[in-house]
């Protein structure tokens, strides 16, 4: 992955590094990165392969104030080749025939009719249309399953959500944040222990990550390391004493939620590699095919990588039942972009 930085002049750039997150996978696993930043804005960041999409939080390293990065303006692509224009055949300044020999097509389409009909052969029942319907879980119901256990699981409570409430960010403390939003809950910031908090004239049972806290340890937990608060109607039987004014539980985030756009960083988002699919090939070896077996490709493998200390792969695997002639064909891309492709035919 490749970049650019523009509106600052050579001094200002002058030592400067870009620093921040990049956020790949459904699973959102964030990888710190610094990338030195050129005179002439250019920067680059090496070794980098994903698929799909990734994203990139970032900022100019030591920027003080985002002075210099706010000024700036920043350009971010991958290092894949360009699709070729809609007007030109793909690959058309290479030297071989786009088809395969008529002998072998023809060959395909006799085993692919042969095989077809004996699949037709087959007894097969065909069952009625099956239904099946499902309720997508909301984010709440998410980070419940996620964050409790035990009797912190339960129902009987009202779930808020940190990380998808924008507001939250401008409440001083935790108990700031609850105060008018649980109906009953009386909360109190004021006295020798730092305040009380009571629902149907009984105390209410503070938790933090499921451990017994109080209001000081609670009202010391900064929102921003907060991913959930649960807010248990009474009695929790989970508290000490049977809980009969509920209880709220607190949740810190965990490694993985860390929100890495934070206020002050710039993101961006790149398309990356076309995620891989598996190509299905028998294994003989493990199980017997109760069929003739008329298959036209027997092996496809879209990643196999070769370096100068690895030059070369054996590629396993099993021929069909007709098979007397094999068409090979290998098209690979090297780092320079440059491609290359061979095509024999063994007997």
């Amino acid at each position: 992955m490749q970049g650019k930085v523009f509106g600052l002049t050579p001094v200002q750039l002058s030592d400067k590094m870009i620093t921040g997150f990049l956020q790949t996978g459904i699973k959102g696993e964030n990888t710190l990165f610094t990338a030195p930043v050129e005179k002439d804005g250019s920067f680059k960041i090496e070794q980098l392969y994903y698929f799909d999409t990734i994203r990139i939080s970032y900022q100019i390293n030591g920027d003080k104030n985002k002075r210099l990065t706010e000024m700036a303006s920043f350009s971010f692509k991958n290092n894949l080749l360009p699709s070729p224009p809609a007007d030109q055949q793909a690959f058309s300044f290479l030297n071989y025939a786009p088809q395969p020999p008529k002998a072998i097509a023809l060959k395909s389409m006799e085993q692919s009719t042969l095989y077809q009909e004996i699949l037709n052969q087959q007894k097969v029942k065909v069952l009625e249309t099956v239904s099946v319907t499902s309720s997508k879980k909301s984010v709440t119901e998410k980070l419940d399953e996620e964050y409790t256990s035990g009797l912190f699981t339960s129902p009987n409570a009202r779930i808020f959500s940190i990380e998808d409430d924008p507001t939250a960010i401008a409440a001083m403390s935790v108990l700031d944040y609850l105060r008018g939003r649980v109906a009953g809950l009386q909360i109190s910031t004021s006295g020798p222990e730092g305040g009380s908090v009571s629902r149907r004239g009984s105390n209410t049972s503070l938790f933090l990550n499921e451990m017994n806290s109080d209001v000081q340890m609670i009202q010391s937990t900064p929102m921003t390391d907060v991913a959930m608060i649960k807010v248990f109607d009474p009695p929790f039987f989970g508290a000490f004493g049977g809980g009969a004014g509920g209880a709220i539980a607190v949740y810190t985030r965990k490694g993985r939620s860390i929100r890495t756009d934070a206020k002050g960083l710039n993101t961006a988002t790149i398309q990356g590699y076309s995620a891989l699919k598996e190509y299905y090939s028998p294994d003989y070896s493990t199980e017997a095919s109760p069929l003739p077996d008329y298959r036209t490709t027997l092996y496809w493998n879209p990643f196999l990588l070769f370096n100068p200390q690895n030059k070369r792969i054996t590629i396993p695997f099993y021929n069909n039942d007709s098979g007397k002639r094999w068409r090979v064909i290998i098209e690979g891309i090297n780092e320079l972009g440059q491609l290359t492709r061979e095509e024999k035919i063994f007997e």
